[in-house]
C-alpha cells in the first residue's frame, strides 16, 4: 500500500493547536497526558523547522504556547515528561471529582476550576479562570446532589432513630453509612482524611494555648459521650445494615469534624427557603461537635442537649454537606463569595469582583482566630477582624473580691440582683463571659473596621462599675429593687458616664488587677513581647495623630492579608495567644489610660443631681459624711436604715 507523504503545513498547524491546549489550565490531566502523547509523535523535521526559525527569538517563548512548548521538549523539561506512574493521588481525585459533579447535574462555569493551593498551605481550592462580576452565579448545586438525611428516605426508614437525633448527629450517622457507599465515593475521596482542628491536638500541642479561653471549648470528652449514648447503641441495634461502615469512634470524630468544618445549613429538600437568597453558610457548631454544654455531666442534660434542634427554630433547616461548595478556601479579609440558597438550587455568587487568576473564598462568618482553629483547624496571619480576648465572669468576681475584700458570695448575690434586673430591661448585663475585641466598628453594618485601643465592651465596663460602686456606698439592693423606674435611671447614668468615658478610680484598679490576673494565663515571654509591640504601636499612633483627620477615614486594616496559611500547630497557636495578649496590653497600656477617672464620691454626686431621693443617692450622702479613705473596710449604719 502506497503511504501518503506527510503534510508538513498540516504538521504545523497541529503542533501549534496542540500546544495551545496542552498549557491551557482548563484540560485536565487525562486530556494533557493524551495530548502530549500526540505530540510525541509529531515528526522531528517540524522540531528542526521551529528550532531555525525561532532561534532569534527565544525570548517569545513565554509568550506563544507552540514556542514554550518546543523548548520543553527539546531541553527535556521535567514538568512536561508526565509519566502514569508520577500521577499525583491529588489531582487525579479531583479530575475524578470533577466528573463526579457532572454526573449529578452540578452546574459548574467555564470561569472557574479546582486548583492545587497545597503550596499555600490551603490544599484543594478553586480558582477564577476569568474575571468574575459581582453578583454573578458561577455554581449551581441542584438539592438532590447535597448529603443530608432528608435526601435519603431509605435511612430514615432503616434507621428511625436517626430521627430523634439533632441535626449534627443524624447528619455524622448518616456519613459513616454514606462514605461506604459507591456512589459517594469521589466525593468523600476529595475530603481531608487529616485535620488541624482542636479535637485533633495532643494535650501537648494544646498546652501552647495556655491562656486561651478556646482550650474550654474543644469539647473532646463531650463528643466521646455522644457517640457512647447516642451513635454506638443506634448501630448496635442494626448490625446489617452498617456492617460494611466504619463506625468506630475515629470514623465518628472525622465525620463530626467534616460536619463543623464543611457543613452548611440548608432548606429541606422540596421545600421553598425561608427567606430567598439567605446565606446558607452554616450555624455556630456547639462545642464538641455536638453539644451546647460541654460541661454537664448529667446523662438527662446531656440527652436534652443533644436531642435539641441546635437551637433553630421550628427545624427551619437542615444540616448537609454540598459537594465542590466545600472545596473553595475561606479568609475573613479575602472572601468574594457565598453559597445562597435558592427554591430549586444551592447557587454560589461573586460577593465582590474576581479577577482572573484569583482565588475564590467562601467565609465562615465574622469569627476570632481562635474559632477557626477550633472549628476548621487554621489560623490567619495577623488575626481577623473579630479577634477578641474573654474575660470570664469568674475572673471578675475573683479581681473585684480581692480589691474590696468582699466574699465572693456576696458579689454573686449582687450579680443575681443585676440577672434580675436585665431581664426587665432586655439587656444583657450578666453572663458567662465578656469579650474585649481587638477592632472597633464605626458603621451600623459592622462592616468598617479599624484598630481597637483594646476597649471592653460597655456591658463589661457597667458590671464592674456597678459592683463597686454598690459593694464600697452600702447601697441598698432591697430598696432600689422595688422601683423599676429608679434602676433604669441608675442603668442610664452609668452608661452615660461609659460614653463620656469616666470610671472611679476604685473601678479603674480593679481593671488593672483583672487584666494582670488575666495576663498572668498566658506565657511570659508572648507577655512581654506583647508589652513591647504595645509600646511600639503608641509611638507610631503619636505619630499618626499629627496627620490630617481627613486620612483617618480610611479605615482600612493596617495589616495586609496573608496569601499563605500557617501550617504548624505550634505557629497556629502562637498566633491565637499573641493576639490576645495584644488585645489585653493594648486595654492596659492605651485604653486605661485614656479615661477620666473620678473618686466614688464625685461619681455618686452625679446620682444626687438626676436621682435625687435614692438608694445610691442615700449612699452617696453616706459616703461624704464617712469619707473616701478605706470606706469599703467600715460598715455605714445609716446607709442600712
Amino acid at each position: 500500500m502506497r503511504r501518503e507523504k506527510p503534510n508538513a503545513s498540516n504538521n504545523l498547524l497541529n503542533f501549534h493547536a496542540l500546544s495551545f491546549c496542552f498549557y491551557n489550565p482548563q484540560f485536565n490531566y487525562t486530556q494533557r497526558r493524551d495530548i502530549y502523547k500526540k505530540l510525541q509523535k509529531v515528526p522531528i523535521y517540524v522540531l528542526f523547522f521551529y528550532f531555525f526559525g525561532i532561534l532569534k527569538t527565544l525570548t517569545f517563548f513565554k509568550i506563544f504556547p507552540s514556542l514554550r512548548l518546543f523548548k520543553d521538549l527539546l531541553f527535556g523539561k521535567k514538568a512536561v515528561s508526565i509519566d502514569q506512574n508520577q500521577v499525583d493521588q491529588f489531582t487525579a481525585d479531583s479530575e475524578l471529582f470533577i466528573e463526579w459533579l457532572k454526573t449529578n447535574n452540578l452546574e459548574i462555569s467555564p470561569k472557574i476550576a479546582i486548583h492545587d493551593y497545597r503550596a499555600q498551605g490551603q490544599g484543594r481550592g478553586v480558582i477564577a479562570l476569568e474575571d468574575i462580576n459581582v453578583d454573578e452565579v458561577f455554581l449551581k448545586i441542584p438539592r438532590s446532589a447535597v448529603l443530608s438525611v432528608d435526601n435519603d428516605l431509605e435511612f430514615l426508614e432503616t434507621v428511625p432513630e436517626a430521627k430523634g437525633l439533632n441535626s449534627w448527629l443524624s447528619l455524622i450517622l448518616y456519613m459513616l453509612k454514606a462514605s461506604s457507599l459507591k456512589q459517594w465515593n469521589p466525593y468523600f475521596n476529595v475530603l481531608p482524611k487529616k485535620f488541624d482542628t482542636l479535637l485533633h491536638w495532643t494535650e501537648e500541642e494544646i498546652e501552647h494555648l495556655a491562656g486561651s479561653a478556646v482550650v474550654d471549648k474543644i469539647g473532646r470528652e463531650t463528643a466521646e459521650r455522644s457517640y457512647k449514648k447516642f451513635i454506638h447503641p443506634i448501630v448496635e441495634a442494626h448490625p446489617d445494615y452498617f456492617k460494611d461502615c466504619d463506625t468506630s469512634l475515629n470514623a465518628f470524630l472525622r465525620m463530626g469534624t467534616l460536619v463543623m468544618a464543611y457543613g452548611f445549613d440548608v432548606d429541606h429538600v422540596g421545600e421553598s427557603p425561608a427567606d430567598e437568597g439567605e446565606d446558607a453558610q452554616d450555624e455556630e457548631a456547639p462545642d464538641g461537635i455536638t453539644s451546647d454544654n460541654e460541661e454537664s455531666d448529667d446523662d438527662e442534660d446531656l440527652e436534652r442537649d443533644y436531642r435539641e434542634d441546635d437551637g433553630m427554630e421550628d427545624d427551619e433547616y437542615v444540616k448537609g454537606m454540598v459537594p465542590f461548595a466545600d472545596s473553595l478556601n475561606a479568609h475573613t479579609k479575602l472572601r468574594n463569595a457565598c453559597l445562597v440558597n435558592e427554591t430549586d438550587f444551592l447557587v454560589m455568587k461573586a460577593t465582590h469582583f474576581i479577577p482572573k487568576g484569583s482565588q475564590v473564598y467562601n467565609t465562615y462568618g465574622d469569627m476570632p482566630n481562635s474559632d477557626l482553629l477550633r472549628r476548621y483547624g487554621y489560623a490567619e496571619v495577623n488575626g481577623t477582624d473579630y479577634d477578641v480576648v474573654e474575660l470570664a465572669t469568674t475572673d471578675i468576681v475573683a479581681s473585684i473580691s480581692s480589691y474590696t475584700k468582699v466574699e465572693t458570695d456576696k458579689i454573686f448575690e449582687i450579680m443575681e440582683f443585676l440577672l434580675h434586673w436585665s431581664e426587665d430591661l432586655n439587656q444583657v448585663i450578666v453572663d458567662e463571659s465578656y469579650d474585649i475585641p481587638a477592632m472597633v466598628f464605626d458603621d451600623l453594618e459592622g462592616s468598617i473596621a479599624k484598630e481597637g485601643k483594646g476597649e471592653p465592651e460597655e456591658e463589661t465596663l457597667f458590671l464592674i462599675q456597678f459592683l463597686q460602686l454598690a459593694l464600697q456606698s452600702h447601697i441598698d439592693l432591697d430598696a432600689l429593687g422595688k422601683d423599676i423606674k429608679l434602676y433604669k435611671k441608675i442603668f442610664k447614668t452609668i452608661n452615660k458616664n461609659i460614653a463620656a468615658k469616666t470610671i472611679t478610680q476604685e473601678a479603674l484598679n480593679i481593671w488593672k488587677l483583672l487584666l494582670e490576673r488575666r495576663l498572668q494565663d498566658y506565657s511570659y515571654d508572648i507577655v512581654q513581647k506583647g508589652k513591647q509591640e504595645s509600646k511600639e504601636g503608641n509611638n507610631e499612633e503619636s505619630k499618626e495623630e499629627s496627620k490630617e483627620e481627613s486620612k483617618e477615614e480610611t479605615q482600612e486594616p493596617k495589616t495586609v492579608p496573608s496569601l499563605s496559611s500557617i501550617t504548624s500547630r505550634v505557629e497556629m497557636a502562637a498566633e491565637i495567644v499573641k493576639g490576645e495578649v495584644n488585645i489585653l496590653t493594648k486595654t492596659y497600656k492605651q485604653y486605661l489610660p485614656s479615661l477620666n477617672v473620678v473618686t466614688t464620691t464625685e461619681y455618686l454626686k452625679q446620682f444626687n443631681k438626676e436621682l435625687k431621693a435614692s438608694a445610691f443617692a442615700a449612699a452617696a450622702g453616706s459616703k461624704k459624711r464617712s469619707g473616701d479613705s478605706n470606706s469599703h473596710k467600715k460598715t455605714n449604719k445609716k446607709s442600712k436604715k
